[in-house]
């Protein structure tokens, strides 16, 4: 923020809402199921309470510094709009029983029993809700997870990876046909030595039988078959309905790229992280202009995210000093970019300058450094003198 008393405010309400870890679980949900919902919580109130008309208005904390809550979008089951607009919503019906508690205890403040469980029916109006969506066209009210092409997929892939280790286990077994000649006795007293012995004999165990006795390995004959591309298929199919590549994932399929064509797989993918992060930075930026207007302020502000893809910083130092020596900007301004560059969070031009001019002023002896090594003197042998010594000692 440009004005310091809007960036004193956010920074209170960042910490009031813990609004790091909101903010992360709203990308995340966001993500997972196509829309996600920024409550505000009216009238300063500190919690969602409900249902109200039980409650008295002193009973209700009130704060200075606003609240925010996320709304699970599944428990919204109707968006009231206009029928011929779809844009002008009207409230949001909010629809659902809450977490069931087996223990419950006392309000603080009333002293009141906190139930167990509750029953929410209540009406949001449209102006106290902060709704996005994604994956969808104008005309939907609600979004679409980023997963919902891949779900398919996903399940045919645990089912294949299921299949196969199975089919390995039963490629891997073995069991052993004893023919007996002899009576129910002679069966009877070779179950148990066998038993014995435990079901799979030590290592250079020793058979002793006649014979009438015969074993036999069996191995498995009834699995045995070539490798399955089904494993890539489903992957691939993944990677497609997500439009993130398959080196991505980190699987055995990540392996085996040239530089130029993991460059070539990363540039859409980084497009589209790209476009996600300008949807953040809208929903970011109507929060932070919601908290101004509720405190009366004005200010321009910026919302930055990190690159990403990360470019060679030595290149782009160069090509700061090289726009300010043309003067195309500022040292000002190259410095607090290489700042940036270099992930200085506390960096500040003007306390930074200081600091080197006094590092940089003239000392005592004359040197512009005083902790730089003053210059090595030269040698007082003559260029001469050393080539008699040369010559006197044979060298």
């Amino acid at each position: 923020f440009e004005n310091e008393i809007a960036q004193a405010v956010w920074d209170a309400f960042e910490k009031a809402n813990d609004f790091q870890k909101l903010f992360r679980d709203f990308a995340t949900e966001l993500s997972a199921y196509g829309e996600n919902m920024f409550w505000k919580l009216p009238d300063n109130q500190k919690y969602i309470v409900y249902p109200k008309k039980d409650l008295q208005l002193s009973d209700v904390p009130k704060v200075i510094i606003p609240r925010i809550r996320i709304i699970d979008p599944s428990n919204i089951v109707e968006i009231v709009t206009y029928p011929e607009d779809i844009t002008r919503r009207l409230f949001y019906v909010w629809l659902t029983p809450t977490q069931y508690q087996i223990y419950t205890g006392k309000d603080d403040k009333t002293g009141k029993v906190v139930s167990g469980t509750k029953f929410i029916y209540q009406q949001i109006p449209a102006a106290q809700m902060l709704h996005y969506t994604v994956n969808c066209v104008s005309n939907e009210k609600r979004g679409r997870s980023d997963l919902f092409a891949a779900l398919p997929y996903f399940k045919r892939l645990r089912d294949t990876i299921n299949y196969e280790i199975i089919a390995q286990q039963k490629n891997a077994a073995w069991a052993i046909d004893t023919t007996i000649q002899g009576d129910e006795q002679d069966i009877a007293a070779y179950k148990a030595a066998q038993q014995a012995l435990g079901t799979i004999p030590n290592a250079g165990s020793e058979f002793i039988h006649t014979e009438a006795i015969k074993r036999e390995y069996l191995a498995n004959k009834g699995t045995a078959r070539g490798v399955s591309n089904a494993f890539e298929w489903c992957l691939s199919m993944i990677a497609g309905s997500t439009g993130i590549p398959i080196s991505y994932f980190g699987t055995h399929l990540s392996g085996g790229q040239t530089r130029a064509s993991a460059i070539v797989a990363t540039e859409p993918v980084a497009k589209r992280f790209e476009m996600r992060q300008q949807v953040y930075k809208g929903i970011i930026s109507d929060v932070a202009n919601w908290v101004l207007d509720h405190f009366g302020l004005k200010s321009n502000f910026e919302v930055n995210f990190p690159e990403i893809i990360t470019q060679d910083r030595s290149a782009k130092l160069k090509d700061l000093q090289l726009g300010e020596a043309a003067g195309w900007w500022s040292h000002e301004r190259a410095a607090e970019v290489a700042a940036s560059e270099m992930g200085f969070k506390d960096y500040d031009y003007e306390t930074e300058q200081e600091k080197a001019k006094v590092e940089n002023a003239p000392s005592d002896f004359g040197f512009s450094n005083p902790f730089t090594e003053p210059p090595k003197s030269s040698s007082a042998i003559t260029s001469e003198e050393k080539k008699q010594v040369k010559d006197n000692n044979g060298f």
